[in-house]
């Protein structure tokens, strides 16, 4: 048995239909964006952490060790922000 066919609207031309490349283009578009706006929001996130553990690093309510960690924390959590900054700005 036959299938039925839809017939095409007239406001669906041929022009007016997204093409599979324009289709890729788009959902790529989309993708690098919200590609960005996580990272962007994960890093600030980081510098968010990296403070708090800096905060907690100063409180003489906790041991020594326990400072010493946040300190330590705090630190590397700038330096890898720092890393990752440096090498967005030269991918962008």
């Amino acid at each position: 048995m036959a299938q039925a066919v839809t017939p095409i609207r007239p406001t669906e031309t041929l022009q007016s239909r997204e093409t599979a490349g324009d289709r890729v283009r788009r959902l790529e578009a989309e993708a690098t964006a919200a590609a960005r706006e996580e990272s962007a929001s994960l890093k600030a996130d980081l510098g968010d952490i990296a403070g708090r553990c800096l905060e907690v690093s100063k409180m003489k309510s906790i041991s020594d060790g326990e400072r010493d960690a946040m300190r330590r924390l705090s630190e590397e959590i700038e330096t890898v922000l720092t890393r990752v900054q440096a090498i967005g700005a030269r991918v962008s």
